[in-house]
């Protein structure tokens, strides 16, 4: 996953940050959606990375599940 998805999370973060300057609102519908979208990816991100060091250290002592 790494490189790749860090590569889309940048790509996301450059795009978000030249077309929010473009709308009237942050609440603008392309935004929020390209916000959502960069979100989900660093949520992927940062859960494939807990479950990697969980498989190899244990769960963690602030594991939800």
């Amino acid at each position: 996953m790494g490189s790749t998805v860090m590569a889309k999370i940048e790509s996301l973060r450059s795009e978000l940050n030249e077309l929010a300057p473009q709308k009237d609102k942050l609440v603008d519908s392309a935004v929020i959606r390209l916000s959502q979208e960069l979100d989900r990816m660093i949520m992927d991100y940062y859960n494939s990375r807990t479950r990697t060091a969980d498989s190899k250290h244990g769960p963690s002592s602030y594991n939800r599940s």
